[in-house]
């Protein structure tokens, strides 16, 4: 049977979750992730899906929101850390995601 949710001590994952990473030096670039599967006791299956302008500050910058299962790339497989305010997971040694309400929209500019 496959796991639907998963318990941490600062919230919960659950399948179809939603994380966010906001990373870059003088732009912002805003990236989601949505869990596809989850393994083990701490460990998520997540996938890279599209976003939606939802908001033009400018002509580079603005606000986004994330597309449900409207998946670009491949699954990554990450641990699940619970060390800050929200569950989180690691993509890279330069961004990490934070779970998300997928209703909220983020900040992004493509130039500092």
């Amino acid at each position: 049977m496959a796991i639907q949710s998963l318990q941490f001590r600062n919230g919960s994952v659950s399948l179809g979750d939603v994380f966010v990473s906001s990373w870059g030096y003088e732009q912002t670039n805003t990236c989601f992730y949505q869990v596809i599967a989850l393994r083990g006791k701490k460990t998520a299956v997540l996938r890279r899906i599209t976003a939606q302008q939802v908001k033009a500050d400018s002509a580079m910058s603005g606000e986004l929101k994330p597309v449900l299962n409207d998946f670009k790339g491949e699954p990554v497989t990450r641990r699940i850390c619970e060390n800050h305010e929200h569950p989180s997971v690691s993509i890279d040694e330069y961004e990490q995601a934070y779970k998300t309400d997928p209703n909220e929209s983020h900040f992004y500019s493509t130039w500092g």
